[in-house]
């Protein structure tokens, strides 16, 4: 090689220099991606459990307020539907019964528990006389909490419908509470094996740079 059958150190040198900043290169170019990768996977579950948490302060928040209806020996009621208000499940559920659905978007309040309620058409396949499939538009009560991300639907379009479907949510919220919470920490006990592969591939990338 010409560099080797100089005489001139300066030329050797420089050579000595290129070469080990193409190494360098090669060598950042192999790590990179997997510290890019590690530090990826750790910002996502940062913010996925940043979301979280604001969801379940959300849920606890709820679960207090009803808790607060319910009392201490959990038999508290309270519901507001129609400008009217209700102390009494069994009244409440009888009127509810006896109600027509509103044609338009209306309010409940459930056990303190703001509900938004709009009826809805849905489009549904059906078996018509001919055993051809048809299409058809169904009746249904849309609804959501205050608090939630979700909007469910009532299994029958009646107010007596709505209102168990409501109240059944409600009695699930604290699983939904747990399963939350779960999820969060879940996510917080990944967060250290990523932390490791990454110090793992700073080591490695550092004993290339040095060989």
């Amino acid at each position: 090689m010409k560099v080797a059958a100089s005489g001139n150190p300066d030329v050797k040198l420089k050579y000595a220099l290129e070469m080990k900043k193409a190494q360098l290169e090669t060598v950042e170019r192999s790590f990179e991606p997997q510290k890019r990768e590690a530090a990826y996977q750790v910002r996502s579950i940062e913010m996925r459990n940043s979301s979280a948490r604001g969801y379940l302060a959300k849920l606890e928040k709820a679960q207090s307020t009803i808790e607060a209806v319910e009392g201490d020996d959990g038999k508290g009621f309270s519901m507001e539907v129609d400008g009217k208000k209700f102390t009494e499940r069994k009244a409440a559920f009888e009127y509810l019964k006896a109600m027509k659905v509103p044609g338009g978007r209306f309010w409940v309040q459930f056990n303190g528990i703001n509900v938004s309620v709009e009826p809805v058409e849905e489009s549904q396949i059906e078996i018509g006389a001919d055993n051809k499939s048809i299409k058809v538009s169904v009746p249904k009560l849309a609804y959501s909490f205050d608090y939630a991300q979700w909007v469910y639907r009532a299994p029958e379009n009646t107010m007596d419908s709505l209102g168990r479907s409501m109240e059944s949510r409600l009695q699930n919220l604290p699983d939904g509470i747990a399963v939350k919470k779960r999820s969060i920490k879940d996510g917080e006990s990944q967060i250290p094996t990523f932390q490791k592969i990454a110090d793992r591939i700073n080591e490695a990338e550092a004993e290339a740079r040095e060989s």
